[in-house]
């Protein structure tokens, strides 16, 4: 269609091809497969779709305004692409279930409620490149940010890239398929080229960014905010760097600037027998603090930041705050450090405000 599409409820199940499109040029409507010579076109807005097909046949929805499901959409067992070519895309729940491959490629915002994923595929990018959506990183030149309540992936490889802020109002949860014989860790990077990253406590509903066998990367050119940080036989590496035009790198070698890093509770554990490793990296400050432990005592159930290797495995912990300081300045902040590796480092002070506990062999060095 040359204008919006209104679709209520669509079911698509063994199909051979589908492609929604609401595009135009002069002449009238086009294709989603030339919507590089739209100049206009509509909204796509729907309330429940479902798309299954075990072959997994390619379905394309493009529209040039926004894309709206009120209810949601579920892919089981499908492959989507989905575009706006100068606008967002909005959706109260997206599942993409068992085997499924979903890309999202928006000009402005995404905003998902409840976005979850099993043994998927998921690549979602908000990138323009004057206006225009693209797909990847490179010629960006602005864009949107992506807004969550709840985000549960189970061995999914997951891609999220963002120009603005990453915000998660309640839950990210990342592990592998307990129920899968020969489960696939799931791999998870997210990346705001030009914000940052915020999972907050807020009206007393404690959050968690929780990560089990999983790959994380979590990289912004701003500040990380996360309250309740749980990374439990996995490898993680979080970054709040820049470099000189203020975009988001992954390395303190090619960082001109960046942001802070906050939690209340960092907690890393290995189970394993593998060789793990959790790396944290702040432009400015580093401080893991917490008020709601000020009724403790100080011992290791107060503590605000601990590193425990219980297994044949190996753990390294490694925290920099690499122009700021490192703080857990709130009372009975303790470390606990238990058979790991584990080095901190700041370039002003560090701070433990209550006490250091390092058992078990742990080699730690501050």
């Amino acid at each position: 269609a040359a204008a919006d599409i209104a679709i209520d409820t669509l079911t698509a199940t063994a199909y051979e091809s589908l492609a929604i499109s609401s595009l135009r040029d002069t002449a009238g409507a086009v294709s989603y497969d030339n919507e590089s010579s739209a100049t206009g076109g509509g909204s796509i807005t729907g309330n429940k779709w479902t798309l299954s097909n075990t072959a997994l046949k390619n379905a394309n929805i493009v529209g040039y305004a926004d894309i709206h499901f009120a209810d949601g959409i579920t892919l089981d067992s499908a492959k989507l692409n989905l575009a706006s070519t100068t606008k967002g895309f909005t959706a109260e729940a997206v599942n993409v279930l068992n085997g499924s491959s979903l890309t999202v490629r928006t000009a402005t915002d995404i905003a998902i409620s409840a976005l979850k994923g099993r043994n998927s595929r998921l690549f979602l990018t908000a990138l323009n490149q004057n206006g225009r959506s693209v797909g990847t990183r490179s010629g960006a030149n602005g864009g949107g940010k992506l807004a969550a309540m709840s985000i549960e992936l189970t061995s999914c490889d997951t891609t999220v890239t963002t120009w603005d802020d990453v915000t998660v109002g309640e839950s990210l949860e990342a592990s592998e398929d307990d129920a899968d014989p020969d489960p696939d860790p799931s791999i998870v990077t997210i990346t705001s080229v030009h914000g940052g990253f915020s999972l907050a406590d807020h009206d007393a509903l404690e959050t968690f960014l929780r990560v089990i066998d999983t790959q994380l990367g979590l990289h912004v050119a701003a500040n990380i905010d996360v309250d309740h940080l749980i990374i439990t036989d996995s490898n993680a590496d979080l970054t709040a760097l820049a470099d000189a035009n203020g975009l988001a790198v992954d390395s303190l070698a090619s960082a001109a600037g960046g942001g802070d890093f906050s939690a209340k509770t960092v907690t890393v554990s290995n189970g394993t027998a593998n060789a793990l490793s959790t790396s944290i990296t702040a432009w400015m400050d580093l401080t893991i603090a917490s008020d709601e432990n000020d009724g403790g005592s100080g011992t290791p159930d107060n503590n605000v930041l601990s590193a425990s290797n219980t297994a044949a495995g190996s753990l390294t912990l490694t925290l920099r705050a690499a122009n700021g300081n490192l703080l857990s300045n709130s009372w009975f902040d303790s470390w606990y450090f238990d058979n790991v590796t584990a080095s901190l480092t700041a370039g002003g002070f560090i701070v433990a405000q209550d006490s250091v506990t390092v058992v078990n062999g742990a080699d730690v060095t501050i």
